[in-house]
C-alpha cells in the first residue's frame, strides 16, 4: 500500500506480544532533564541503550500563553560491522503536546504513533523510502 493512501486507526488498542523481555538499569551517563539506561546482561559492544528526556510545558508570564511540553525517547542498538567498527542503529520517539490537550487525547496520540511504527503499510517507506 502506498503511504499516500495510508489509513491509521483512531481510538485503537495496542498490544505487544511475544519477544523476550530485556531489563534496563541506570548507568553513570548524565542526561540533562532525563535518564540514560543500559541493558546490563549484554556485553559492552552489544549493549542496548535507552535515553529519556523531558521538557515541561512553560508559561510566558507576559502573555499568559503556554508552550508545549516535549518528551523524547531514543533507543540505540549497537552493531559490530565486519570491519570491527561499532555503529549505533537508533529509533527516536518524540511527542510535543499543549497543556490544554486532555490526558485521553494525549494517550490517543501515543496510540496513533504506535500504529505508525507498527503498521505494515509503512514497511516499504521505512525499509526503502518508497513514497508510492
Amino acid at each position: 500500500m502506498s503511504i499516500r493512501n495510508i489509513e491509521l486507526a483512531s481510538d485503537s488498542t495496542v498490544t505487544i506480544t511475544g519477544g523476550t523481555p530485556k531489563a534496563f538499569v541506570t548507568d553513570a551517563v548524565t542526561i540533562q532533564n532525563g535518564v540514560h539506561l543500559v541493558c546490563p546482561e549484554e556485553g559492552f559492544t552489544e549493549r542496548r541503550q535507552l535515553t529519556f528526556k523531558v521538557r515541561n510545558a512553560s508559561i510566558d508570564v507576559k502573555t499568559g500563553t503556554y508552550g508545549k511540553d516535549k518528551k523524547s525517547i531514543v533507543l540505540a542498538l549497537p552493531m559490530q560491522l565486519g570491519t570491527g567498527r561499532i555503529v549505533y542503529n537508533t529509533i527516536r520517539i518524540e511527542r510535543e503536546i499543549h497543556p490544554e490537550l486532555g490526558q485521553t487525547e494525549a494517550i490517543g496520540l501515543n496510540k496513533v504513533g504506535a500504529a505508525i511504527l507498527s503498521d505494515s503499510a509503512l514497511d516499504d517507506f521505512l525499509n526503502v523510502g518508497s513514497i508510492d
